[in-house]
């Protein structure tokens, strides 16, 4: 039998579901992904029309109970993504109830009483609806329907009866009814019974001429066989070339209205964070209290017992070996300032505690295994690409080990030199790497060479200038580890947060020097754009990423102006609004980043066309231009020009009526400006029934008939979202 909890479970779902998963799922990606357009009101607009508050609230509200309920059943918190994720189903629930049920009435589809009842009990040769079997499963569990639970059920609804399903905030008994319940099952039948008709009567209009046909087959079988120049935009020729001012403002004004270059309107940001890091003090504590229970760690003897019941992280393994890191914290390790003490520990030794990272940790050594390590440092010269050669960088590593030898100097030269981020905090250093660790030649040098050898190696990153240091038969402990994690004090946060003021302090008395006050405090500025047609900003919670959004794009806030502090989880953030960006034609500055490349291809192309133009025997241009003559074979459904990829204006010129044995003028390509021989066109098999493409066409519109039925119902409606932008008070 059927429970009320069962019923009261699935009932939200009642909402949501339309015409099958899959409906449901492409809609709910095409509102995902939909773009919008700024206009007025509340938080959204279908058909120019503000939408329903009302309707909406009830909707999230109904959505974010079912989450609730989600959560609690396993066992977890609901949480501010839950939230969110239950807003956004309940929008686009809005949205598809509004889009669609416009649709049905337009087109007069209806479901009558008579073919909801045949779709619940599945008789008339209608089958069952797939909903009724999740509500009232048979006791066998093979996703049939328990009859008599749904007879019983409906008796009930008919006869108005209600029952309680739990207590108020008073606590008094609440009811429910099941005559309302079976109106929304029937309610939620009929609307997929209307997008399945809705679909259907897409599908059965989609239909493919035999023209449309025998242009796809031509596309796909015609073959062009062509020879031809071509003459990159970027090449070691044009790599130094720079636009001068008049230039660039001669394309921007050309072009600075052109859609491809329009400007959607953003906040560009700036942002440092300050970390709520432990402190010395309150790793201090957790060194104390791992302390009190040293003595009896040695004196246990179930290791993993103890550490299930005294450590944080309740994890034991014999098995696992522990390193030596540079790195606190890394898994599997122990900070290299211990190193020495578990080189010199024999099993049963309690190392520690020690601070590894943000926790303390305490050890006792169960057993050792071995394994050959080495400790070099090294400076790395970046080579192979085009700014220097590895001969050029072997130069300069040689003049370098004669600097070192002369002054013992290597470390300041690591700072100096080393392009290697990695090891350059540690002096170049890499410190007791096992064998084979590092790329073959840096290993073989660091494992081979005595201690002592100063030298280079050649690795695909560079030229490595590589001194060894050490080389040993390390001991690789096996451990039980007792972990407590270290949380930053109240007064540690106060701290900080005190620290985060003072920043803010200099930062808004002199906005415009944000970045050098962040370099001073060795903090790194991060920016970031936001647009405002969905304002939204990845690695913040939710309520500080609303702060900030609401700073971003208040009205009140001004280009430059710094934000106080805002606390994020463990960290402090300070915030500048670097720029307002307005919608439409970008200015110059923005320009410059998106024209420069166009610009200078135009340039090229006008050069490359004048130049190329002098010769129309293409094997004389090519030995002219010190250019090879290439060959490839080209079809219409794809464009591909050789490697070059899709070029259209080429395959374009070649498919509209140039003649076997004719050669164009220059084209300007998307990669660079073509010249081209048309050798011979291999015509398809001749036929006359294109079934096949017109088949093949068919099957791909009608296999996309959901999502784009829906994409141009989006479309057409002209939906805008406002829902963030409502929230952080941009409209």
């Amino acid at each position: 039998m059927i429970t009320i909890g069962k019923i009261r479970e699935k009932s939200g779902l009642l909402v949501g579901v339309i015409g099958g998963a899959l409906l449901l799922f492409i809609l709910g990606e095409v509102i995902r992904n939909m773009g919008t357009t700024i206009e007025a009101n509340p938080r959204g607009e279908i058909y120019g029309e503000s939408i329903d508050e009302l309707r909406l609230t009830e909707l999230i509200e109904l959505f974010t109970n079912n989450e609730r309920q989600m959560a609690a059943q396993q066992g977890r918190e609901f949480t501010e993504s839950d939230a969110k994720n239950a807003e956004d189903k309940a929008w686009n629930e809005y949205v598809r109830q509004t889009l669609l049920d416009k649709e049905f009435e337009a087109l007069g589809i209806t479901v009558s009483e008579d073919e909801i009842d045949a779709l619940i009990f599945g008789y008339d040769g209608m089958p069952q609806n797939q909903m009724i079997a999740q509500y009232f499963p048979d006791s066998l569990g093979q996703g049939g329907v328990d009859m008599n639970a749904l007879n019983d059920f409906v008796a009930k609804a008919e006869a108005n009866e209600t029952a309680q399903n739990g207590v108020d905030q008073n606590g008094q008994p609440t009811y429910f009814s099941y005559a309302e319940i079976y109106a929304n099952i029937r309610e939620e039948v009929a609307s997929q019974r209307k997008a399945m008709k809705y679909v259907t009567l897409i599908e059965k209009g989609n239909y493919v001429t035999s023209l449309e046909a025998k242009d796809d087959y031509f596309a796909k079988n015609e073959v062009k066989n062509i020879s031809y120049i071509f003459r990159p935009y970027f090449s070691q020729e044009t790599s130094e070339m720079t636009l001068s001012e008049e230039q660039f403002n001669t394309y921007y004004e050309a072009h600075k209205d052109d859609k491809k270059y329009e400007q959607r309107a953003s906040r560009v940001l700036q942002y440092i964070s300050l970390d709520i890091k432990p402190s010395d003090e309150d790793k201090e504590r957790g060194v104390s209290k791992l302390e009190n229970l040293k003595d009896a760690f040695i004196q246990s003897q179930q290791d993993s017992l103890f550490v299930m019941l005294n450590s944080q992280n309740k994890q034991f393994n014999r098995n696992q070996v522990y390193r030596s890191a540079m790195m606190e914290g890394a898994p599997n390790s122990y900070p290299s300032s211990m190193d020495e003490q578990f080189q010199k520990a024999e099993v049963g030794t309690v190392v520690g505690p020690y601070v590894n990272g943000d926790r303390v940790e305490m050890a006792k050594v169960l057993g050792f295994e071995t394994e050959k390590q080495a400790w070099v440092r090294h400076i790395l010269i970046k080579a192979g690409g085009p700014e220097i050669s590895f001969d050029a960088a072997q130069q300069k590593a040689d003049s370098l080990i004669e600097v070192i030898k002369a002054n013992d100097n290597f470390a300041e030269l690591v700072k100096e030199v080393s392009e290697d981020p990695g090891s350059i905090e540690n002096n170049g250093e890499y410190k007791w790497f096992q064998e084979g660790q590092m790329v073959t030649e840096f290993n073989d040098f660091s494992f081979n060479q005595p201690i002592g050898t100063l030298g280079t190696v050649k690795t695909t990153y560079g030229i490595h200038i590589v001194e060894v240091l050490g080389q040993r038969e390390a001991k690789l402990p096996r451990l039980a580890v007792v972990t407590t994690n270290v949380d930053a004090s109240e007064g540690t946060i106060l701290t900080v947060e005190q620290e985060a003021k003072d920043i803010w302090s200099l930062m808004d008395e002199a906005p415009e020097k944000f970045e050098t006050i962040a370099e001073e405090q060795n903090m790194f500025v991060r920016p970031v754009t936001v647009f405002l047609e969905n304002p939204q900003l990845n690695g913040f919670s939710a309520s500080a990423q609303s702060q900030v959004l609401r700073f971003g794009f208040g009205k009140g806030t001004q280009a430059m102006d710094v934000s106080e502090p805002i606390k994020d989880g463990s960290r402090y953030v300070i915030v500048q609004l670097k720029k307002i960006k307005e919608e439409g034609a970008p200015d110059k500055e923005d320009a410059r980043q998106l024209m420069e490349t166009d610009a200078k291809n135009e340039i090229i192309a006008e050069k490359y066309i004048n130049e190329m133009s002098s010769q129309s025997d293409i094997t004389k241009l090519g030995q002219q231009l010190d250019l090879p003559v290439q060959n490839a074979e080209v079809k219409f459904s794809t464009g591909n020009i050789g490697n070059n990829g899709n070029e259209p204006k080429v395959a374009g010129v070649l498919f509209s009526g140039l003649k076997d044995g004719q050669t164009t003028k220059p084209i300007a390509g998307r990669q660079g400006v073509y010249v081209v021989k048309l050798v011979k066109t291999v015509e398809p098999m001749a036929t006359t029934d294109y079934s096949a493409s017109k088949n093949e066409i068919t099957a791909r519109l009608v296999s996309g008939t959901s999502r784009n039925a829906l994409q141009s119902l989006m479309k057409y409606a002209d939906v805008k979202d406002y829902r963030m932008q409502v929230r952080i008070g941009a409209r």
